[in-house]
């Protein structure tokens, strides 16, 4: 999602908007900061724009790659995607990769290189950028986790403040969506706290809507515990999952997601 403010700091310097789209904020903005429009961006994104004047492809994803880019190169070509499957629809033969495969069945390693499953596909890195020009290719990190750290509060009750403040803040900037909100739930602490901050900041008549996957006759099933949320300006949807529909559908989730999984919660998801 993208903050409404960053669209109002771009009209303030006379750009004229002719949509309400996320995709012409960012046009707007790299045309007002070029690469470093990337810092002004908070949440979730991959995206490649072609620069007209610069004859260059700009390419970029997220802080942590929550949305992916993949992306192949040989001597005549450079194909880039959110998924690999286009890549092999422009005629990229998909062969296994088997240094990735060994890390993943020896080590349950996933995601910890910039390969992939397939041979010569790559993605891009997390809060990583790249550059294509004159059959160039330049891949720079523009965010670091280590030099963006704050100073933490060192009594508890101005620590407790501080991260109630921080998670107030993402929060609303999340709830910045041209599409009705939702949640993924489990009755787990994280979850189960996000409810509570954005049924908080949520009109009083509005009620949010909680998605839960209950793994029927498991340990693992969470669904019974999520009743008491009925009156507490939630509703819930449960999709129930068996033996039988996990194996029937299995092969259709890998191919969606394109690599191996390594827990039952992804199949939840999908």
């Amino acid at each position: 999602t993208l903050p409404l403010y960053l669209r109002k700091l771009i009209i303030k310097n006379t750009y004229n908007f002719k949509t309400d789209t996320d995709t012409e904020v960012i046009i707007a903005a790299y045309q007002k900061w070029g690469e470093n429009c990337l810092n002004k961006l908070r949440g979730m994104f991959a995206f490649g724009l072609w620069d007209e004047a610069e004859k260059k492809l700009f390419c970029a994803t997220d802080r942590f790659s929550i949305k992916q880019l993949y992306y192949y190169r040989n001597k005549d070509k450079f194909i880039f995607s959110s998924e690999i499957k286009p890549i092999a629809a422009a005629g990229v033969k998909l062969l296994p990769n088997n240094r990735v495969i060994y890390d993943f069945l020896a080590f349950g390693l996933q995601d910890h290189t910039k390969e992939t499953f397939f041979e010569n596909i790559f993605q891009l890195a997390p809060a990583h950028y790249l550059i294509f020009k004159n059959g160039q290719l330049a891949i720079k990190k523009y965010w670091d986790i280590e030099k963006n750290l704050f100073e933490v509060a060192k009594k508890e009750k101005d620590l407790l403040d501080q991260i109630d403040n921080k998670l107030k803040e993402v929060v609303n900037y999340h709830l910045v969506s041209d599409v009705e909100i939702g949640l993924s739930l489990s009755s787990g602490l994280d979850s189960s706290l996000l409810r509570g901050l954005v049924t908080g900041l949520m009109p009083s008549s509005e009620k949010l809507k909680c998605f839960n996957f209950g793994f029927v006759d498991t340990p693992y099933d969470e669904s019974k515990r999520l009743a008491v949320l009925k009156n507490k300006k939630c509703q819930v949807f449960v999709t129930p999952i068996k033996s039988d529909n996990f194996f029937e559908n299995y092969s259709k989730l890998i191919r969606v997601i394109e690599e191996p999984i390594s827990g039952l919660g992804t199949f939840g998801y999908w």
